[in-house]
């Protein structure tokens, strides 16, 4: 998890630190949170990193980022549209029998474990981008097999 870094490895790198914290601003603004990408303003930028004692920008776990961003109503949302899509896929898998669609569930899973430490799977980068396309492909084309089994 830390990738071969033992600095600060009883901490989690600082993380530690850092989510007690964010807690605190979390908690005045549990439910509907700050506002989509509104709580990094400059001004907590600065407080939160002087009382940290070095420069953050980031949560470092993004289930604490969406709930800052959009409180426990928003991460309870994005929670249910991961598991419905984490579904889909098994339940395609499942359909076919190939397994290539077990392929979304896979990145899903490596997405809400890496969640716990990082927050870029709830920002627009590569991973969450391709799970994305995954999901609208299962979404969008159904395999010629899958609509006959399900009429029957």
């Amino acid at each position: 998890m830390l990738l071969g870094r033992a600095e600060d490895s009883d901490t989690l790198s600082g993380r530690a630190f850092i989510w007690p914290e964010l807690l605190s601003y979390a908690s005045s603004h549990l439910w509907l949170g700050y506002g989509y990408e509104s709580f990094w303003t400059a001004g907590r930028i600065d407080q939160i990193s002087s009382t940290l004692g070095w420069g953050l920008r980031e949560a470092h776990n993004s289930y604490l980022e969406i709930v800052l961003w959009l409180g426990i109503t928003g991460l309870m949302l994005l929670l249910i549209n991961v598991m419905a899509g984490l579904l889909a896929s098994i339940r395609q898998w499942r359909t076919t029998d190939d397994s290539v669609c077990l392929l979304p569930a896979g990145m899903i899973v490596f997405g809400l474990i890496n969640a716990g430490c990082e927050s870029g799977m709830v920002v627009v980068s590569l991973v969450p981008f391709l799970i994305g396309c995954l999901l609208m492909k299962l979404a969008l084309f159904c395999p010629a097999g899958a609509i006959s089994d399900a009429r029957a």
